[in-house]
């Protein structure tokens, strides 16, 4: 995957696969066409995001030389950590569900 289709699929599907979060905030903001702070990344901001990228991702799934990448879910992840019987990150500020994955994923040994 390149750097651009990580920048692509984080704004699509709002799963963190880049750490280059300034060239994710400039990718936003020119697919908007207009400036827009952090503060206001809200659901609906991301539902206008999926309608002006779908295109875009259709045309990287229907590629033929795209390359499947192993992810390493935050079940599987050295990092993971246990409070409150809720599973957690240091790259996120809030939960983990088992099955999301970021840019930061690393495998626990066995």
């Amino acid at each position: 995957m390149t750097k651009q289709e990580a920048i692509l699929i984080t704004a699509y599907t709002g799963f963190l696969l880049t750490n280059d979060r300034a060239g994710l905030h400039k990718f936003i903001q020119e697919t908007l066409g207009r400036q827009v702070p952090i503060a206001q990344f809200t659901e609906e901001l991301f539902a206008e995001l999926r309608e002006k990228l779908q295109k875009q991702i259709e045309e990287l799934v229907a590629r033929e030389d795209t390359e499947a990448v192993d992810v390493v879910r935050c079940k599987d992840c050295k990092r993971l950590y246990f409070k409150d019987m809720s599973a957690y990150c240091p790259h996120k500020v809030s939960a983990c569900t088992p099955n999301h994955f970021c840019a930061y994923g690393e495998k626990r040994e066995a």
